[in-house]
């Protein structure tokens, strides 16, 4: 897509989150207090997994949604976090911050630096690294109107032929994100159950309209107009953009002794 030499990449966001965990690590130590960096392990799984379906699309390929339906799993296989817990003491330091809201200027009478210890890692990069997805650009990337003609004559196709399998959707995002194919308990995100019969018929029915519709190939084409008209005019704003990103990567680079930049 036009807009994919602009989005940052995976291998970008990593080098620039290993930088600020080794300036927060290297804070928090100075206190005597531990840091857990985040876990990244399934990051760069992640970027891949999107080229093979999308949160739109879903799955590309007809016989992957035979056999993972609307398939999220994006974390660990049981849905659980991996992040080690801090105690109150600690995530203080790392926040600057305490669970009540209150500042925490000083710890054992050691200045503890404003927003604590994690912004101090994010500051030495010059800001947070932005994610590797389009909404991290000028005004959230490029946008397609809800009300796209195109768009919206395909989606009409696409629901009238899961109708005549018997689906009842819309649009694809409607099947995709049905809370039917997720489960989540009070205060955690939605994860993946089990795949059931009927997500199986739903994903497989899902795809097949989607190629006897060419919904994919429209939406393609659309995005790439959307796209080029917001690379014209956002030029100067992202052209900013990539001159801060690759700051970024070069403070980065040199607080990790990497050339990767």
């Amino acid at each position: 897509m036009p807009i994919d030499s602009y989005i940052p990449t995976s291998t970008q966001f990593l080098a620039l989150q290993k930088a600020t965990d080794m300036v927060s690590a290297r804070c928090m130590h100075s206190y005597g207090l531990p840091y857990h960096p985040p876990i990244m392990e399934g990051f760069a799984d992640f970027a891949r997994q999107n080229k093979a379906r999308t949160a739109l699309y879903g799955f590309f390929d007809l016989s992957t949604a035979r056999s993972k339906g609307y398939d999220t799993q994006l974390g660990s296989p049981d849905g659980t976090s991996n992040e080690v817990p801090y105690t109150m003491t600690e995530m203080g330091v790392l926040r600057g911050q305490s669970a009540s809201g209150t500042t925490v200027a000083t710890f054992k009478d050691k200045k503890v630096p404003a927003g604590g210890c994690r912004q101090q890692g994010i500051d030495a990069v010059g800001g947070p690294a932005p994610i590797p997805a389009a909404e991290a650009l000028p005004e959230g990337g490029p946008k397609i109107p809800s009300d796209n003609p195109h768009m919206k004559a395909v989606n009409a196709r696409w629901a009238a032929c899961m109708k005549g399998k018997g689906f009842m959707y819309p649009n694809p995002w409607a099947a995709y994100s049905s809370p039917k194919w997720r489960a989540s308990a009070a205060g955690s995100p939605p994860r993946q159950t089990p795949h059931t019969s009927e997500e199986i018929a739903t994903a497989t029915a899902d795809v097949e309209c989607k190629l006897s519709t060419n919904l994919v190939g429209v939406a393609v084409a659309v995005e790439i107009a959307y796209d080029r008209q917001y690379i014209e005019a956002h030029a100067a704003q992202l052209a900013r953009f990539k001159q801060r990103l690759g700051d970024q990567l070069r403070a980065a680079a040199r607080l990790t002794g990497s050339s990767s930049a």
